[in-house]
Order: C-alpha cells, then sequence, then structure tokens
C-alpha cells in the first residue's frame, strides 16, 4: 500500500496498490492527481514538422494520382478538352506534369532535351523529393515528440 503526501497540505494519504486517477485529500478535502500518463502537449516545433509533413504528404500523393492530361485528353468527345496539340492558354493549366514542365522545363529545352522527356525527368526528381520530405519530416515530428514527451514528464 503506497504512502504518498498530498500536493497541498502534505499529509500522508494511503492508497491501495495500483489505483490511479483523480482523488479527494482526506485532510484537505482538495482534489489531485495520482499515477496518471497524460498525454505531453507537443511543442511549436513538433506541430510544424507535423503540418511540413502533411503538405509534403498531400504533395507525393496528389502526383502520384494526377494523370497527364495530354494522355487522357479526347478532344473529338469533349471539346473543352486542351490536349499537347490544342495547347491551353493559361499557366498551370494542366496536371503536375504540366506544371512542372511549364516552371522547370526550359533549360532542359535549351540543352537540347525533349519537352516529353524533360518534364518526365523532372516530374519524377520533384516526386522523389516530395516522398523523402514527406519521410524527413514524419520522423522529425516523432522524435521531437519523443523529446516533449521526456521534457513532459521530467516536470
Amino acid at each position: 500500500m503506497p504512502i504518498i503526501q498530498c500536493p497541498h497540505c502534505d499529509d500522508e494519504i494511503a492508497l491501495d496498490e495500483g489505483q490511479s486517477g483523480l482523488f479527494d485529500c482526506p485532510h484537505c478535502d482538495k482534489e489531485f492527481e495520482w499515477n496518471t500518463n497524460p498525454i505531453a502537449p507537443p511543442t511549436t516545433k513538433t506541430v510544424i514538422f507535423v503540418a511540413l509533413a502533411l503538405i509534403c504528404a498531400f504533395s507525393t500523393i496528389s502526383m502520384a494520382i494526377s494523370n497527364d492530361s495530354s494522355e487522357s485528353c479526347d478532344t473529338s468527345q469533349n471539346p473543352d478538352c486542351q490536349n499537347s496539340e490544342g495547347g491551353s492558354d493559361d499557366l498551370f493549366a494542366g496536371g503536375w506534369d504540366e506544371v512542372i514542365e511549364d516552371l522547370f522545363g526550359l533549360p532542359f529545352i535549351l540543352l537540347g532535351v525533349g519537352a516529353g522527356i524533360a518534364a518526365d525527368i523532372i516530374s519524377l526528381c520533384f516526386f522523389w523529393c516530395c516522398f523523402m520530405m514527406t519521410a524527413i519530416f514524419s520522423l522529425m515530428a516523432v522524435r521531437g515528440y519523443s523529446k516533449d514527451k521526456v521534457l513532459f514528464d521530467n516536470e
């Protein structure tokens, strides 16, 4: 039977083995917690790493499920559809492949690499970078929360 001190009045209280939760002190009638394991609140740094991991995960997933609009577009069935021959006046009008080609493709084209190959190379690199950043930010969030929990437990 453990004997503890009330955190309010410092009088001794005998509790049964394995008891936990909220108790009322028999001496001062104030409530106290004993033998509980509360959840440690994350720090701002940990929350930022979680947010960055979610953003990178969303980017990775959206790139993985997006399709190339030039391959799936048929102007004979859908007149509003814009394929690579018809083009589009809107910058960033297609899927991820076209956005990446619009943003980063010019240096590859100037070096003599075809636009399609350049877009594929850049899309693949961008996908794997987002995937790796998701993993890194996730690991940093887990590591940060582990440190937050140690600090919380030591308080």
